[in-house]
């Protein structure tokens, strides 16, 4: 990863924020305000990928008790397990366990491969933001308390607080 394009590509996307009328959140803050909107019904997903680490982390430094929620896909790599373990022992995770309905391997036979996120054009899955723009559209619209992920978040944090057309515009739905 080249530094400076990282940078270039962080001060467009805060001109993008800016220019629209988007609020742009520290990411602790973002964190802080989903404890005090969801309290006991929060939940972090995590992958055990750094990403959702580190949102695993600043939120037990919060809220140490928080649900977290791991989607066990059946095809993670074996350090993806061990690590996993490892933070469960070390910060004394409430881990929930979960596992899909069918394997990957019989989505693959059933479907195909999935596009690949930045791929446009039609296939069997379709928009692969439009899961995520429906998700958000329904929360905002029923105005419901609903247990929260880093997905959710995110969507919370940096979509859902402008307007839905912000997320189908991120996301390319409309």
């Amino acid at each position: 990863m080249n530094p400076r394009v990282e940078e270039a590509r962080i001060r467009k996307a805060l001109r993008d924020c800016e220019r629209r009328g988007y609020r742009v959140y520290e990411p602790m803050e973002c964190v802080k305000e989903a404890i005090e909107r969801f309290g006991d019904s929060l939940a972090v997903s995590c992958s055990f990928g750094s990403c959702s680490v580190v949102v695993l982390h600043m939120t037990l430094q919060l809220k140490p008790d928080v649900k977290v929620v791991f989607n066990n896909t059946g095809v993670e790599y074996p350090e993806t397990y061990a690590y996993r373990d490892l933070l469960k022992k070390e910060w004394k995770l409430n881990l929930i366990e979960t596992k899909p309905i069918k394997s990957f391997w019989q989505c693959i036979k059933e479907y195909g491969f999935p596009l690949y996120r930045g791929k446009k054009g039609k296939g069997k899955y379709g928009n692969p933001g439009k899961p995520i723009f429906l998700l958000v559209k329904w929360i905002e619209a029923s105005n419901q308390k609903f247990p929260c992920n880093t997905g959710s978040l995110h969507a919370y944090c940096s979509l859902g607080r402008r307007s839905i057309e912000a997320c189908g515009d991120q996301h390319s739905v409309g």
